[in-house]
C-alpha cells in the first residue's frame, strides 16, 4: 500500500464572525481527510493532504487517538477513523427528530413512485453525505447507504448546489470539468439547467450522472437562502420521465419541510 494524498477541502460557507481555533480546524481537516480515504493512511500523507508539517500532524493524530476519534495500527503505523465517532454520530441521529420525520416522507415518495429517495447533507464543496435513504419496492438498487459520500457538484444535486451556493462561475466551471459523468452535458446546457433549477425549485438529471437513470433533487436552504442539504430521488428514466414535475414538486415540499424542522 502507498500513501496517496488527496486535496484538502474547504468549508463552503465559512462564517467570518467566528474566530478560527487552529487546533480544532486542523483536527477536523484530518478527520475529513481520513473519512475520504479507502484505507488507513500514514502521517506523511495526512500532513500533505491538510497542509501541515508532519510533526504537527502527528501531535494532532495522537490527541485524536487518545479520544478514540482516530484508530492507530501499530503494525503499519497508519491511521483511520475511530469507533468513538460512531458513538457520537449515532447520538446525533437519535436526537435529530426531524430526520425521522423526513425519513417518513422519503419512504412515502420511494414507495409510491418506485424510487430510491434520499436526504444528503452538503459537507463541503467537494462532498455530500447521505444521512437518510429509502428504497421503494420497485426501485433500482444502488450501492449507496447512510454515510455514503458523492461529489457535491454532480447530477441533479450538483445543479442545486450551483444554483444556490456562494461560489463564483469560474470556480464552478473549473470543478464541472473535473467531474466524472456517465454522459457529460455541455457546460452551456448545464448552466441552462442551473438557471432552470433556480426558477422551478428542483433540478433534473436525465442519464448524465447515471446511465439510464433520472435523478431529481430539491434544495434545502437555510434562513440565509444558502444550500445545506438536498432531497433527491432516482429511478429508471423510462419509468420517471412522465412524472418528473410531479416528483419534483414532492421533493420541493419535502425540502421546505426539512428547512422548517432544522
Amino acid at each position: 500500500m502507498t500513501d496517496t494524498p488527496r486535496k484538502s477541502t474547504a468549508l463552503v460557507f465559512p462564517d467570518s464572525n467566528v474566530r478560527d481555533v487552529p487546533a480544532i480546524t486542523r483536527g477536523f481537516a484530518i478527520l475529513r481527510y481520513l473519512s475520504q480515504c479507502d484505507e488507513p493512511m500514514g502521517v506523511q500523507a495526512c500532513a500533505r493532504a491538510v497542509g501541515l508539517i508532519p510533526s504537527t500532524c502527528l501531535h494532532i493524530l495522537r490527541a485524536l487517538v487518545a479520544q478514540d476519534a482516530v484508530a492507530f495500527d501499530a503494525s503499519t503505523k497508519r491511521y483511520s477513523l475511530g469507533l468513538g465517532l460512531l458513538a457520537i454520530g449515532s447520538t446525533v441521529l437519535r436526537r435529530k427528530n426531524h430526520l425521522r420525520i423526513i425519513q417518513d416522507e422519503l419512504d412515502a415518495i420511494a414507495n409510491s413512485h418506485g424510487l430510491t429517495a434520499l436526504l444528503a447533507r452538503i459537507v463541503d464543496s467537494d462532498h455530500s453525505l447521505v444521512v437518510a435513504i429509502s428504497h421503494g419496492s420497485q426501485a433500482m438498487r444502488f450501492n449507496v447507504g447512510i454515510g455514503s459520500r458523492y461529489p457535491t457538484l454532480i447530477g441533479a444535486s450538483g445543479r442545486c448546489f450551483a444554483a444556490f451556493c456562494d461560489v463564483s462561475q469560474a470556480e464552478l466551471s473549473a470543478r464541472f470539468k473535473q467531474l466524472n459523468w456517465s454522459r457529460r452535458p455541455s457546460i452551456a446546457q448545464w448552466r441552462k439547467d442551473v438557471a432552470l433549477t433556480r426558477m422551478k425549485g428542483f433540478a433534473c438529471d436525465v442519464g448524465n450522472y447515471i446511465e439510464g437513470a433520472t435523478v431529481i433533487a430539491a434544495p434545502v436552504l437555510d434562513h440565509m437562502g444558502r444550500l445545506t442539504s438536498t432531497v433527491a430521488a432516482v429511478g429508471l428514466s423510462e419509468r420517471v420521465r412522465a412524472r418528473t414535475d410531479e416528483i419534483g414538486a414532492l421533493l420541493r415540499r419535502s425540502a421546505e419541510h426539512a428547512r422548517s424542522l432544522s
